[in-house]
């Protein structure tokens, strides 16, 4: 592995304002349909690889959530996030994707996929079958249950 592969990678600003607004829509529908629940975002440049997102369900039990924006069927998982889920992999772990366009507008599709998925989100993208998927509108409610049942 080269020297560049192991430097933290600088994302494009739209990117990191896609996945914000994703962030932002997961957490306000969390709090909403799922109350009890305790979210912590996760953003660390030293320690790179570790997801964005740490969920304390109803249960105790912790989930850590990947976040990802695409404007087309590649998931730009880095060589540390795809290392950090695959280790993680009998965790529950999730990727949670965004698939829209550049502006952010349009039609979009949500998919959610195990940790254990990641070096094949990486290297095939989203011809991977998501354990969920669901174009438009998001029934958070579904893809939580989801969530909670790993």
């Amino acid at each position: 592995m080269s020297q560049s592969t192991l430097l933290p990678r600088i994302i494009p600003a739209t990117a990191k304002k896609r996945e914000a607004a994703l962030w932002s829509e997961f957490r306000k529908q969390a709090k909403k349909l799922r109350p009890e629940w305790i979210l912590t975002r996760i953003e660390t440049r030293l320690t790179p690889g570790i997801p964005d997102v740490l969920l304390c369900d109803e249960q105790g039990t912790f989930h850590f959530i990947e976040l990802k924006y695409t404007t087309s069927h590649v998931v730009d998982l880095s060589p540390h996030q795809v290392a950090w889920l695959t280790r993680h992999a009998h965790s529950n772990s999730w990727i949670l994707v965004r698939q829209g366009d550049r502006r952010g507008k349009g039609d979009r599709k949500t998919y959610l996929y195990p940790a254990a998925e990641a070096m094949d989100l990486r290297m095939g993208g989203l011809v991977r079958t998501p354990l969920f998927q669901c174009d438009k509108e998001v029934p958070w409610a579904a893809i939580f249950d989801v969530m909670s049942v790993k």
